[in-house]
């Protein structure tokens, strides 16, 4: 095994009803098209429909607070972070410990103890609307000795860890964001990655789609 082989963290444990939703729908947007991954399984639209199931009981749950709702609601759950696991364990064999390949699915990867962090977090994050309904341009300023950066996006709380997730792994200093909700506020942050491991989370830029 590779010295820098990287390893899906699944992230679902103990994550609320509709986070959990928001990871699945994301998951599924980011593999839609992905050339790594050819065939999913499971499929990506069998995840998605437990994303919906999922965040239908929830909300038919909270609203009626039935014992027989709330063990609908429970189950759901249960299905869909099984199926994010198998999803997480199909694109760890595929990725081949591929962190950047991890990433473009949606996955995060488990964090490394390392001696020392070389690299700095990305300065200047600047998030833009632009003429384009719903899509979003951030930039940020270049890292030395980066492979790659991953940019990721909360739409709830910045405060909140577990409402980030990745939105792009890329190996510009910029990232067209596409699919917002306009005039909806969107958290932004950068993170570079190298060869030991990632820098500190930049600064947040926070903008909204035309």
């Amino acid at each position: 095994m590779k010295s820098n082989y990287a390893t899906v963290k699944q992230g679902t444990k103990r994550l609320p009803y509709l986070e959990l939703v928001s990871k699945g729908r994301n998951i599924v947007r980011l593999m839609t098209g992905n050339a790594h991954f050819p065939d999913p399984h499971p499929g990506l639209d069998v995840v998605a429909d437990a994303c919906d199931a999922l965040a239908v009981a929830t909300h038919v749950a909270n609203f009626s607070r039935g014992r027989q709702d709330l063990l609908a609601r429970d189950l759901a759950y249960d299905q869909l972070r099984a199926l994010l696991r198998g999803m997480g364990g199909y694109v760890q064999s595929v990725s081949n410990g591929d962190a950047s390949i991890i990433m473009s699915a949606g996955f995060d990867i488990k964090r490394t103890v390392q001696p020392s962090q070389e690299l700095p977090a990305p300065q200047r994050v600047v998030a833009q609307r632009t003429q384009h309904p719903g899509v979003l341009v951030v930039r940020w300023g270049g890292v030395k000795n980066r492979k790659f950066y991953m940019v990721q996006v909360n739409e709830q709380d910045p405060e909140v860890a577990s409402a980030w997730s990745t939105v792009a792994v890329t190996g510009n200093n910029q990232v067209r964001v596409e699919g917002l909700e306009s005039a909806r506020p969107y958290f932004f942050r950068v993170v570079a990655i190298g060869a030991k491991g990632e820098s500190p989370v930049s600064d947040i830029a926070l903008a909204k789609a035309a």
